[in-house]
């Protein structure tokens, strides 16, 4: 009996006496992971946060077409002046200054600067104090010749020639599709002499009959 009580005596200290080594190894590896689980957490952090906004910002080109199209829009336009055409008809210079003899000399100084000529000739109309350059409009090579005169003279853009042909006869020379009303403003000065782009005005209304 007494030995039976021992025994069951000892069996309860021997159970008890294992717990606590147990529960401190439970404690342990629980702190351990409790730690270990902290640091992956941090970690898991911080490669979140590097990766959300750390760093430099980018840089972002330029666009290049945007800058061609700033460019182009900047510069100035390039205009082309219209070719000159001295050839294809006649210029005939017709005398409405009243100065004797201005007109045959304006023809030769056409005619030095490469246009082709007719035979000068007389006004029938009034006297004229600023020339004017008619054209035949029915002559496709008329007008362009009339343009190139008058940008060389310094004059207004020419006209069609009016019915009845202002000169003597009242016609001009068959191929003369050109014809310079000379005023006073060029009569006896060169071809390229004192410049003028207003439009013809009249003096007195009589009729020029001195020579061309």
């Amino acid at each position: 009996m007494t030995n039976a009580g021992d025994q069951t005596g000892r069996t309860p200290r021997q159970t008890t006496g294992g717990s606590p080594a147990a529960s401190t190894i439970m404690i342990v590896v629980t702190v351990i992971a409790v730690v270990v689980g902290f640091f992956i957490l941090k970690s898991i952090r911080d490669d979140g946060g590097s990766g959300g906004g750390g760093g430099a910002p980018a840089t972002v080109a330029p666009d290049a077409s945007s800058t061609t199209l700033s460019t182009a829009t900047t510069l100035t336009p390039v205009t082309t002046a219209p070719a000159d055409v001295k050839t294809g008809t006649k210029v005939v210079v017709a005398n409405a200054s009243g100065v004797g003899g201005v007109a045959g000399k304006m023809t030769d100084e056409i005619k030095a600067a490469g246009f082709d000529t007719g035979k000068a000739t007389n006004s029938t109309g009034p006297k004229l104090s600023t020339s004017v350059i008619y054209y035949d409009s029915t002559n496709p090579a008329a007008q362009p010749v009339a343009e190139t005169l008058a940008r060389t003279m310094g004059l207004a853009a020419p006209q069609p020639v009016p019915t009845p042909i202002p000169v003597t006869g009242a016609k001009l020379e068959d191929g003369s599709g050109v014809l310079l009303m000379l005023g006073t403003d060029k009569a006896n000065k060169p071809l390229a002499g004192a410049t003028s782009s207003s439009t013809a005005t009249t003096g007195a209304a009589a009729t020029t009959t001195t020579k061309a």
